[in-house]
């Protein structure tokens, strides 16, 4: 029996390739969704094998969906995303997924993950794995599961090096509540003030220690 595989991906073209490259590889498209709910509904009707998520999904994102999913009684969950930074990697690893490949790989690494993931195993990509670093230790965990979609964008934008209200312009949100936000991360995160909050986010991983 071929691997029945579901796509959670809002762009339209990007699913017809993926429904090209996996029918040549044996692998069936059980279903296919472009958000959270319907992402759910599918899921439920077509009882797939494995589940490719897209972290970007009609403004929501991906991470939320996987947050939603019961711990057990769910295909295993594979991330295909753009977002090749630590965070949203560590994130979607924290949430439930099994595996993650950036967009940016050869196709032949994406069939090996999904068959690394459908078997039970894990599969991070070389470049989602370059950008999590060569090294885990001190990496500080406790609070980003708890992170909202709107909080990782800031925290990403501060690690660009953006300061508060560029981060706001570009959110297109006011500097109070950017402010309002980067307050919520430092509890979240268990932080002293914004020093550690822009340390955090613009550190590499093997840095995240010395905070």
């Amino acid at each position: 029996m071929s691997l029945r595989l579901m796509i959670v991906e809002d762009h339209p073209l990007v699913r017809e390739g993926l429904k090209v490259l996996l029918s040549q590889a044996d692998i069936e498209i059980s279903g296919e969704a472009e958000s959270c709910a319907e992402a759910m509904a599918v899921m439920r009707s077509t009882r797939p094998d494995l589940v490719m998520v897209d972290l970007s999904l009609c403004g929501e994102s991906g991470l939320d969906l996987l947050r939603r999913l019961p711990k057990e009684g769910v295909p295993p969950m594979l991330v295909y995303s753009m977002h090749e930074d630590w965070l949203h990697v560590r994130l979607a690893l924290q949430a439930g997924a099994q595996g993650y490949v950036t967009k940016r790989e050869l196709s032949d690494l994406l069939l090996e993950a999904i068959h690394a993931v459908s078997l039970g195993g894990q599969y991070i990509s070389p470049r989602a794995r370059r950008a999590m670093g060569e090294s885990m230790t001190g990496i500080r965990l406790q609070g980003f599961e708890e992170c909202s979609s709107q909080e990782t964008a800031i925290l990403n934008l501060l690690g660009q090096g953006m300061g508060v209200g560029e981060v706001a312009g570009s959110l297109d949100l006011s500097r109070k509540t950017v402010e309002s936000y980067c307050g919520r991360l430092q509890v979240k995160l268990n932080l002293n003030g914004m020093k550690e909050l822009r340390l955090l986010a613009l550190s590499g991983p093997g840095k995240l220690a010395a905070l």
